[in-house]
């Protein structure tokens, strides 16, 4: 519970920043915009022991509101690996929907702009090995859990274009099952950073 609410004042400290401050949008209002990302990502915490970095691939489509906000959902596939047992990894599958906001009239341009972000939904975990689930007692190991994020970034416009590039750091939460088996019975959190390039369009 503690933890809940840790992350719940988090989200809503950084919406309230971000609506106060109110800017450009990194999706033009009334305008469409596709990101396709590469990261890398690690798991940190209590549940990280032995975890390395791995590759993670995303892709989002979102939808510009206006005032500086971004609507958008996103998905992909990304694994973190473990020192100890290179053929072991961890597979994490998110659907999330979340917001940006931008702060490009800070800097009195809109070819720069820095975000910030909150999402949440449903992430996916595999317990791998060589590809392959792991199974304990004949149960894989493998969960579907609520989680939250927090993204930091920098989009760069190119100019006279449709396109646009960035960098970001996210950190994920994922909230345990006490009623699951496995994979589900603790809190797992992950830290990623990467770059992705995004187009906007009208329709």
């Amino acid at each position: 519970m503690k933890n809940i609410i840790n992350i719940s004042l988090m989200t809503i400290a950084i919406l309230v920043f971000a609506v106060s401050i109110g800017s450009a949008q990194i999706a033009e209002k009334d305008q469409f915009v596709i990101r396709v990302g590469a990261e890398g990502t690690v798991q940190v915490g209590d549940s990280s022991d032995d975890s390395e970095v791995g590759p993670s691939f995303n892709v989002s489509i979102g939808y510009g509101l206006g005032y500086g906000a971004t609507v958008y959902l996103e998905t992909g596939l990304g694994w973190s690996n473990y020192s100890a047992d290179e053929d072991l990894s961890l597979a994490q599958f998110p659907i999330l929907f979340g917001v940006n906001y931008n702060f490009a009239e800070l800097l009195n341009t809109k070819d720069v702009q820095p975000y910030f972000g909150v999402a949440a939904g449903l992430y996916n975990n595999v317990l791998r090995r060589d590809g392959e689930s792991v199974y304990i007692n004949n149960e894989e190991q493998c969960t579907s859990n609520f989680g939250m994020e927090a993204i930091a970034g920098i989009n760069f416009k190119i100019p006279d274009s449709n396109f646009g590039v960035d960098l970001r750091a996210k950190y994920n939460y994922v909230f345990s099952n006490t009623d699951g088996i496995g994979l589900e019975t603790y809190d797992r959190s992950a830290i990623n950073f990467g770059l992705g390039i995004s187009y906007g369009f009208s329709l």
